[in-house]
C-alpha cells in the first residue's frame, strides 16, 4: 500500500498593526499544485484601497510586501 500526500491548498493570513488603527488582515489562498493564488482583505474579494487613509494604505502595502516574499519562497523555491 502506498500513501501519497498532496498539499493542494494553503490559506495564510498576514496581519499588520499600527497603534491607533485597526489591524489589517490580508488572506492568501494558495493553490500549491497549480501555483495560483488569490489575495484579499477581510470581507472583500480583492485588496482594495477605496476610502483608505494614507496610513491604512501603507499598512496594506507592508502586508502585501510580506505576501509577495512568502509567494516567492513557496512558488519559486519549490
Amino acid at each position: 500500500i502506498m500513501v501519497k500526500t498532496i498539499e493542494k491548498w494553503k490559506t495564510v493570513y498576514f496581519v499588520t498593526s499600527k497603534k491607533g488603527y485597526n489591524d489589517i488582515t490580508l488572506t492568501l489562498s494558495l493553490d500549491c499544485v497549480n501555483k495560483k493564488y488569490d489575495i484579499c482583505t477581510t470581507n472583500e474579494e480583492a485588496v482594495s484601497f477605496k476610502n483608505d487613509s494614507i496610513d491604512v494604505s501603507k499598512m496594506k502595502l507592508e502586508a502585501l510586501a510580506q505576501v509577495i516574499k512568502y509567494l516567492e519562497k513557496e512558488l519559486l523555491n519549490n
